[in-house]
Parts: C-alpha cells; structure tokens; sequence
C-alpha cells in the first residue's frame, strides 16, 4: 500500500502543499474527477460555505486538542473533515492512498495496517478515528440542551425572584443555533451510514473476487464494520432525539415568552385603568370643588346685596356721627342744623372715591393687557 497524507494547518487554512505539486499527485493517483472537487472544500476559507460534508469523512474534535481550527469559538468542540481516495490496482493487487486532511494519529495506525493484507483495512482505522470522539460530543450537546430545558422548566414567574433565570428572544436564537447544528450532524452521521454500507458493498466485491484466500480478514473486517453501522445509528438516533428535544424546548420558549408578553400588556393595562379611575376621581372632586366655590359665590353675592342694602342707613349714621351736623332743641321740637364746614364732606370723599376708582380700572387695564399679550405668544406658538 501507498499513502500520501497531506496536512492542513487549520481546518480553515490551505493544504500544506504547492499546487505544482497537488496537480502532480492527483494525476498520478489516478483521483475522479468527483475528488477533485472535494480538494476545494480544503481551500482557505473565511466564512463557512461548501461545507456539507456529503463527500467527506466527518469527525467531531475538541478544540483544546492540538489539532487547531483557526478561529476563535465559545463551542470546545468543532467537526474536522478529511478527503480519502483510495485506489485499487487490479493487476498488482495493490492499493494507493491519498488523504486530505486526516486526523493526527492516523499516519502511524495506517502503517500497522499494512501488515493485514486487507485493502479495505485503512478505512476501518479512518471510521475508528471519526468515531471515538462522537459518544463525548453528544454527551456535550445533551448536556447543553439540559441546561437550556432547565432555564425553562424552573423559571420563575415572579420578576423580583433573586434566583430566577433570564429568558428573552437570544434564548430563541440560541436554540435555532443548536438545532441547524443538530442538523448538521445528523447529515454527518446519515453521509457516515452510507458510507460504510458502501464499504461493505465493495469489500464483499473484492473478497469474492480477489481475496478469495484471505476470507478471515475480511471476516473480521465485515463485524467491524457492522459494529460502526450499529454506533452511526445510535449516533444518528441520539441526534434525532437531541433535535425533537430541542424543538419541544424551542416551542416551551416561545410560548413563555408569548405568555410574559400578555401579562405585561395586562399589567399596562391595569395601571392605565387605575390611572384612568384615579383621574375619575379628581374630576370628580374638582366639579365638587368647583360646585362649592359657586355656593360660595352666591353666598358672597348675597352677602354683598345685603350691604349695598344697608349702606345708605351707614352713610346717614356716618353724616350724623359726625361734627358737621348738629342736632338743636327749640321751643319744645327739634331741628337739625348744618354747619358751615359740611361742603368739606364731599370735598374729600368725591375726589378720594374717584381717585380710588381710577387707581382700580388702571389696575384691570393693567392685567387684560397681561393676558392678551400671553395668548397671543402662544397662538404664535413662541415661549411668553
């Protein structure tokens, strides 16, 4: 068997060859053209695109690993692909290989292969590789999507709770996140599936037709390969569950967030009809108010009539309290007798009156004047 394993620095990076040189080993390994195009799924890239996986052999991988993918992400793991042609010589019997991408510990398990004299071997090792890590990786994702149903099973519905969770519309997001991931490998896992039956198809093929002595290592080859059928299923299967999980708790989310939606409308309301009962009641008691101050007003006006009523019997007692009229006694009847100084009387009350009444329509003048020029800066709509 022949290998040439190519490296990549980052799953994101170029492959760790010229072009000259790639041209070179295409040709010479004899790769379909359908392999020529899954090398463009190793080119550099800088968002994520032509990464479907359909013609890849997908493993899951922690990023703290030495294996590196060039970005920066929160997630600890990340999904690696590797591009495999194998070719098989049917006159010599031999195999040559040519991997894009493969995992670190791949190089030394495919030399130990060699000693099998299985040609299908080396791709038993590559599914061992892709699977090793998936049982963990699921467990990661369950883990996470418990968090989250966690978050909506025990959230407390009283806001001033200290130990609430916070939910809003990220939590959405989020969880559309993790079901276009869950979908995703689930795609992985159904590309893996077709995978090995493929290689159980060709690896039938070639026992009953070349390797017609060596049946016991194809033997063990078909039960492993079984093996990885049986785990890919189980993988794919988890993932389905994972992902009906997720929708469940997606939907949960959205409803909780519908329903926190309507009691706040509720509560608005609420405080409106109070604002608005509140309003009722001190219109309520300024028309009591204003009802008062009329009876005030008619009291006033009454009290008022009653004065203008008494006020000539004031003005008689006022001339005759005073020294300008006297009252004399004469031959048994009475008279009365002005003295020469009442013209004084009416000389200082007429101007005082007048001067009083002139000071009290200066006033009002004064204060219409006021007001006019307020509406009128505000008909214009400036500041007054």
């Amino acid at each position: 068997m022949c290998f040439r394993i190519i490296p990549q620095a980052s799953s994101w990076g170029r492959l760790k060859v010229t072009k000259d040189a790639m041209e070179t080993i295409l040709s010479r390994t004899l790769a379909s053209p359908s392999f020529y195009r899954i090398t463009l799924g190793f080119c550099c890239k800088i968002r994520a695109v032509d990464d479907r996986f359909y013609e890849f052999a997908a493993y899951p991988l922690q990023n703290d690993s030495q294996e590196k993918h060039g970005r920066d992400l929160e997630d600890p793991w990340s999904i690696r692909h590797a591009g495999i042609q194998h070719t098989f010589h049917i006159d010599m019997k031999a195999s040559s290989w040519l991997i894009l991408r493969g995992p670190q510990s791949l190089k030394d398990e495919l030399l130990q292969s060699t000693e099998s004299g299985n040609p299908m071997m080396p791709h038993l090792l590559i599914l061992f590789g892709a699977s090793k890590e998936w049982r963990w990786y699921l467990n990661y994702l369950e883990d996470v999507l418990l968090k989250m149903s966690d978050k909506v099973c025990y959230y407390d519905m009283e806001p001033t709770s200290k130990d609430n969770y916070n939910l809003d519309v990220r939590d959405i997001q989020n969880l559309q996140y993790f079901q276009s991931k869950l979908l995703r490998l689930q795609l992985v896992a159904r590309t893996t599936l077709s995978t090995c039956r493929a290689l159980m198809k060709h690896g039938t093929r070639y026992r009953r037709i070349y390797f017609k002595d060596k049946t016991p290592a194809f033997e063990y080859f078909r039960g492993e390969l079984e093996s990885q059928i049986s785990k890919f299923q189980s993988y794919h299967e988890t993932l389905t569950y994972l992902l009906q999980t997720a929708k469940t708790i997606s939907q949960n989310v959205d409803r909780l967030l519908t329903y926190l939606a309507q009691q706040s409308t509720l509560n608005t309301t609420y405080a409106t009809h109070a604002t608005l009962a509140l309003a009722h009641q001190q219109s309520t008691t300024l028309v009591h108010l204003a009802k008062r101050n009329s009876e005030e007003t008619t009291s006033v006006k009454t009290i008022t009539y009653i004065t203008i009523l008494y006020l000539p019997a004031t003005l008689v007692a006022t001339l005759f309290g005073t020294n300008f009229i006297a009252l004399k006694q004469a031959e048994a009847k009475n008279s009365i007798v002005g003295t020469r100084d009442i013209w004084l009387y009416p000389a200082v009350v007429v101007p005082l009156t007048l001067a009083t009444m002139g000071l009290l329509a200066a006033w009002e003048k004064r204060q219409r004047g006021k007001e006019e020029r307020f509406w009128r800066a505000i008909s214009r709509g400036s500041r007054p």
